[in-house]
C-alpha cells in the first residue's frame, strides 16, 4: 500500500472490515456485493536484534478503500489508476462504463441525473431479488449519478496532469468536491482554452485611459477579459 511501512516489512494490514453494498453494472443490473476495506492501526509487533519491540509505531494509520485511501490528515486521496468500478457512496459502487453512459446522456441529450437514475432502474436494472435481510435495496438515486459524474471527471482531470486527486473525507458530498471543481474551472479559464490569448481588431475593443492603451477581448458570453 502507498506509504505504508508495514507492507515494506512484509507485514499484512492488521484490520479488515467487510460491509454489505450494492454494485450497479451495465449488463447484470444492480448486484448485492461485499465491500472490504483495510486499515493499518499503526502498531507493529516485531523482534529486533533478539529484543522484543512491542507496539512499535509504524507511522501509518491509513484506511484503504476501493479506489481511495484516508491517511491521518483526514483527506481522501484517490489512487492514480482509475479502476473499472467507482465508489460513489459509503455502500454504493458503479461500473465505470455505466458512469460514462450517464455522462454521454447528460452531454448529448441533456438528461438530468434524476432521469439517468430512473432510466437505469427501468431499463438496465435486473429484477433479481436481493438476499433476505440485505441492508440495502437496488434503487439508484440522483446523488449517486452526480457523485459518479463528479468523481470520474475529477479523477480523469488529475490523471491527465499526473497529480493526485485529494478531497475532504468528511462532510456532505455537495461540499466535498467544491474546492476541486473550483480549482479545475480556474485552470480551464486561465490555461485550457486555446483561444484565450487570441485577440484582433474584429473581436477586441481597444481602450485608452490616461494615455495608457489597453485591450479587452469580448466573447459571445458577454464577458470582458482585460489582456
Amino acid at each position: 500500500m502507498i506509504g505504508c511501512r508495514r507492507t515494506g516489512r512484509g507485514l499484512a494490514l492488521n484490520k479488515a472490515e467487510q460491509r454489505q453494498a450494492v454494485l450497479y453494472t451495465l449488463d447484470k443490473g444492480a448486484l448485492p456485493v461485499w465491500s472490504v476495506h483495510l486499515y493499518c492501526e499503526g502498531t507493529v509487533d516485531l523482534t529486533i536484534s533478539n529484543h522484543q519491540c512491542s507496539m512499535c509505531p509504524s507511522e501509518c494509520r491509513v484506511n484503504y478503500h476501493h479506489n481511495f485511501y484516508v491517511p491521518q490528515d483526514g483527506q481522501r486521496h484517490y489512487f492514480s489508476a482509475i479502476p473499472d468500478v467507482i465508489q460513489v457512496g459509503d455502500h454504493r459502487f458503479v461500473e465505470r462504463k455505466v458512469i460514462n453512459l450517464w455522462i454521454g446522456m447528460m452531454l448529448m441529450s441533456w438528461t438530468s441525473a434524476t432521469n439517468c437514475a430512473r432510466l437505469y432502474g427501468s431499463s438496465l436494472s435486473s429484477s433479481q431479488a436481493f438476499p433476505p435481510g440485505w441492508s440495502f435495496g437496488s434503487k439508484l438515486k440522483s446523488d449517486h449519478v452526480y457523485n459518479g459524474f463528479m468523481i470520474l471527471s475529477l479523477m480523469e482531470d488529475a490523471t491527465t496532469r499526473r497529480e493526485e486527486l485529494v478531497i475532504p473525507h468528511a462532510g456532505l458530498d455537495k461540499d466535498r468536491f467544491k474546492q476541486a471543481v473550483q480549482a479545475r474551472n480556474t485552470r480551464m479559464r486561465l490555461y485550457s482554452q486555446p483561444e484565450i490569448r487570441h485577440y484582433c481588431r474584429k473581436c477586441t475593443r481597444f481602450l485608452s485611459c490616461g494615455g495608457i492603451s489597453s485591450s479587452a477581448q469580448i466573447f459571445c458570453t458577454k464577458l470582458i477579459y482585460v489582456i
